[in-house]
């Protein structure tokens, strides 16, 4: 109410709070209601992110659901996410609605690692010497670290997309029996060959292919390109 007292709350409500040091019911103070949050060791407003001087953690809490659209999120000591959303009524009381944000936020921490991983492996992809490529079921290029780049003396990015047949006209039809048969078999191929690039440079490498699997099933072809020329020239 326009007090800072609970006036009402459901039973869920009351059970999203339960693990408080606090008794969740009507004729609560809001001030400690906030402050069994703020007292929580999980709380990532409070203990994790801006260390605030409790009074001051509250008063900035207070504020915020007095805002219109406002939303917090805290993090209780069992690990669960609780959401508030406020919103002022006519007769200057807080309309409080609370809802377990577990799932959505246990998602969210999952995509940010799995992103953050990605970017660890693709810099250590584009960190090494060696090239290294990958392409789809349909011998699409969809990555060309940089040093692939510079084995076949050209922009990368020029050939993502482009098939094995646009790229190797002189030994496409070679090169997509054995991409497909990594993909059919799963069976790593390692060969040393000299390969002729847009019909103008030869180059004696030595490549290694295998299969992949994105987490949906979807395979793909991930190899790399090792120049020996100059091996070859000493």
């Amino acid at each position: 109410d326009e007090g800072g007292v609970l006036a009402s709350c459901n039973e869920t409500f009351r059970a999203l709070y339960d693990e408080l040091p606090v008794a969740v019911r009507p004729g609560l103070d809001i001030l400690a209601l906030f402050g069994a949050i703020y007292e929580t060791p999980s709380s990532t407003d409070s203990r994790n992110a801006a260390k605030l001087a409790r009074e001051m953690w509250i008063g900035g809490r207070l504020s915020e659901i007095d805002r219109e659209g406002s939303e917090t999120v805290d993090q209780l000591v069992s690990g669960r996410f609780v959401r508030m959303n406020g919103r002022r009524l006519p007769d200057d009381g807080i309309l409080l609605v609370c809802s377990d944000a577990t799932r959505s936020f246990e998602q969210k921490i999952r995509l940010r690692e799995q992103a953050r991983t990605a970017e660890i492996y693709r810099a250590a992809l584009e960190g090494l010497q060696v090239a290294v490529f990958m392409r789809d079921g349909e011998g699409r290029m969809t990555y060309a670290n940089e040093a692939y780049g510079r084995v076949l003396g050209g922009d990368r990015a020029t050939f993502i997309g482009k098939t094995e047949k646009e790229m190797f006209p002189h030994a496409w039809e070679q090169f997509v029996r054995e991409n497909r048969e990594v993909i059919k078999t799963g069976e790593p191929i390692e060969k040393s060959e000299e390969v002729v690039f847009d019909g103008e440079v030869s180059l004696p490498i030595i490549t290694r292919v295998s299969r992949i699997e994105a987490p949906d099933g979807e395979p793909f072809v991930v190899g790399s390109i090792t120049d020996v020329s100059v091996l070859k020239d000493r």
